[in-house]
């Protein structure tokens, strides 16, 4: 029997704590122009237990991709703030955030 394809981690992933895990994917990824439905994706970030897990991952995947190409609440922030940080934080930090999402 072939196990490949099948993870034998017994490590929890962050994303099994996630408070958005319960969510439509449409919740935490409205339109860039619903400002309602943008605040309504970081209301459920704010209780969340692994905001900061997943920000970081999500600052480490988009890395140097431009302003528009960022979709999505993440850690709280949306595509514009985590643009707004990613600025802020290059090239010193960003580099550690790669590492630590690998």
């Amino acid at each position: 029997m072939s196990t490949r394809g099948i993870s034998t981690d017994k490590t929890p992933d962050w994303r099994d704590q996630a408070a958005c895990r319960v969510e439509d994917a449409d919740v935490m990824f409205p339109d860039p122009s619903d400002k309602r439905g943008t605040r309504i994706a970081q209301a459920i970030c704010l209780a969340c237990p692994v905001r900061q897990q997943c920000l970081e991952h999500a600052m480490a995947v988009e890395g140097g991709c431009r302003r528009e190409s960022r979709y999505g609440v993440f850690g709280g922030l949306d595509g514009d703030q985590r643009y707004r940080l990613y600025c802020r934080l290059r090239p010193s930090h960003v580099a550690r955030l790669t590492r630590v999402a690998a």
